[in-house]
């Protein structure tokens, strides 16, 4: 008998038994929740060695493998690559590539200078801006996949299986359960509040009868289908958001930004695990807050009973110290507490450092609150009414305004305004001031594009059309809707779109494009006799052009009477110091003076 064929006598005769104990010892050596992702991998190598007829597993072959892995993969994934390979090459291979320092120095150079991307994250205020001003017919779903993503911090995987029997009813709120995973636990999150009524909205549109139980059902028009929403689509609702809100670089906001955003808007209200902590020892015995996200427990809303309990205890141990507190202060403290914690969280929603800073004074009556005078009234506020104070509060605080006034003598305008009318008479089309004004902005922001402008954060946007957004009153409040492309259009055109415009604001019809963007705002107070006043810029804007009313005035002329009349505007511009410096802004003003004393320039 030959060597070789002892060998396979030897190999033949282990007992099937023990190869089977062997096998399963192999492959119990890969991490259990990961295994098949390790085998695939090492599948892989293992084609690709087949394919290119290589028997063994030398350092300058996985040298050759991981430079044509480097073509299409980031360093970050030839990272776990090696990581995967070198656990299953010792398990099937026997083969230890740790050891391969040249191939670890190859990998290493190619993470030089690398950056991962993580997504970006919104804000509270972002967050808050985009519930309150995007419209529901359009973006109600993308509201509750907000929603639901940041209050749960929610993968992309979760929000995709979440199901209609995880969302249960409570009165005024929702209990939404995420069932565990391989890679996370089981774990729930209240919907309260301001985002209880948007998601009953979205509810309430569910049809009847639906073949899926996933919640998220496609939406378009104020309705919804019933087609599931796909992992892709939700994972593309943040860039959504920034898309609307305007935000710099879009792009950079994926799927995992609400599940990140959560631990930055907790952060933002005041969340402090170590406070919830301390202040759960000091009341045992009270219930568990339904909310775990990124940061393991926050307390909200759902936690009413909770937080009147605790404070009651706190009062009643302040009592109990101080013997010579009379009984109806000590009264009063109670119903005080009664009357609930105000929150200062998103949406009203209760934070821990609400609840550190709580005290008896300032449960029932907080701190600086307003008290109507005898004989007034407390007046709502409306969402647009809010929407406009944020903004320009927003404006004022953020932007770095500067104020340039110039006075344009109008006779030559006004006298093209009645020539111009007298021709239009039988069409039935009067022009006004402002047609000619918004003609003269546009015209001044091809001569100095830079007033043309917005500041993005990161850069300045230079835009090729000018929209003018032009100020309008309404009953509900300040409204800017946009005559689009006002410098290619003809000042007919032009008096036409504020004429339609104007009346669907009044009526309430404006519908978001119309009066969301543009890309500098005209505020007119001439009507009113207002000679001069300084506006405040419409963000991202760069400009806004107040406009006051026009005079006749008694100006030196060489006649008999040795003076004539002439009619003089003033106007004042609000400028962005960030995209107009100065000087810009003094030839941008300039600009618009000289169209506006020479109006049949602009018609060139």
């Amino acid at each position: 008998m030959s060597d070789n064929d002892s060998e396979v006598e030897e190999s033949v005769c282990v007992p099937a038994e023990l190869c089977e104990t062997v096998e399963v010892a192999t492959l119990d050596a890969l991490p259990t929740k990961s295994k098949s992702t390790y085998e695939g991998c090492y599948k892989t190598f293992s084609e690709w060695k087949h394919s290119s007829d290589i028997q063994e597993s030398t350092e300058s072959v996985m040298l050759t493998y991981f430079t044509n892995l480097s073509q299409s993969y980031k360093p970050s994934t030839l990272w776990a690559h090696y990581s995967m390979l070198k656990t299953t090459m010792r398990v099937f291979e026997n083969t230890d590539i740790g050891t391969y320092r040249n191939l670890v120095d190859f990998i290493k150079k190619q993470a030089q200078g690398y950056q991962s991307q993580k997504s970006k994250t919104l804000t509270t205020e972002d967050v808050k801006r985009f519930l309150t001003e995007a419209p529901d017919d359009r973006y109600l779903l993308t509201k509750v996949v907000l929603i639901c993503g940041i209050a749960g911090a929610c993968r992309k995987d979760e929000l995709t299986n979440m199901k209609i029997q995880h969302i249960e009813s409570h009165g005024n709120l929702f209990l939404v359960k995420i069932p565990g995973s391989d890679t996370s636990k089981a774990r729930s999150f209240t919907v309260t509040d301001e985002f209880y009524k948007i998601v009953k909205r979205y509810l309430d549109l569910r049809p009847s009868s639906v073949p899926s139980d996933r919640f998220f059902l496609a939406y378009k028009n104020g309705k919804c289908s019933q087609q599931p929403v796909g992992k892709n689509k939700l994972g593309s609702m943040a860039k959504e958001v920034a898309t609307y809100l305007n935000l710099p670089d879009a792009n950079q906001y994926t799927g995992h930004c609400f599940r990140r955003t959560s631990a930055s808007v907790l952060i933002d209200s005041g969340a402090n695990m170590t406070a919830v902590t301390c202040k759960r020892k000091r009341c045992p015995e009270a219930k568990p807050t339904f909310t775990q996200v990124y940061i393991k427990e926050e307390i909200n809303d759902a936690d009413t009973d909770y937080i009147q309990e605790y404070i009651k205890k706190e009062l009643q141990n302040e009592s109990e110290q101080d013997p010579f507190e009379e009984p109806e202060d000590k009264k009063q403290k109670l119903e005080d507490a009664e009357n609930g914690l105000k929150g200062s969280g998103l949406f009203g929603s209760v934070t821990a450092k609400d609840l550190a800073g709580a005290s008896p004074a300032g449960v029932g009556a907080p701190a600086g609150a307003a008290v109507a005078a005898p004989g007034g009234k407390d007046i709502p506020i409306s969402n647009v009414r809010g929407v406009i104070a944020k903004r320009l509060l927003e404006s004022k605080q953020t932007i770095p305004h500067y104020y340039l006034t110039i006075e344009v003598k109008m006779d030559e305008a006004l006298s093209m305004r009645q020539q111009f009318n007298k021709l239009l008479e039988k069409e039935k089309i009067k022009l006004s001031v402002n047609d000619l004004i918004i003609k003269g902005m546009a015209m001044a922001c091809k001569k100095v594009p830079e007033g043309n402008s917005a500041w993005l954060g990161d850069k300045i946007r230079q835009y090729d059309h000018v929209d003018v957004s032009v100020a309008v009153s309404t009953d509900n409040g300040l409204i800017t809707p946009i005559v689009f492309g006002a410098d290619v259009k003809g000042i007919v055109q032009i008096s036409n779109d504020v004429k339609a415009l104007a009346a669907k604001a009044r009526e309430g019809k404006l519908q978001p494009h119309e009066f969301q963007g543009g890309t500098i705002t005209v505020s007119n107070l001439g009507m009113f006799g207002i000679k001069s006043f300084s506006a405040i810029i419409n963000p991202p804007q760069s400009i806004i052009l107040a406009i006051g009313t026009t005079e006749t005035r008694l100006v030196p002329a060489d006649n008999e009477k040795g003076f004539t009349t002439a009619q003089y505007m003033c106007v004042t511009a609000s400028c962005d110091h960030r995209t107009v410096d100065g000087a810009v802004g003094a030839q941008w003003l300039t600009a618009f003076k000289n169209f506006m004393e020479n109006p049949t320039t602009m018609l060139l």
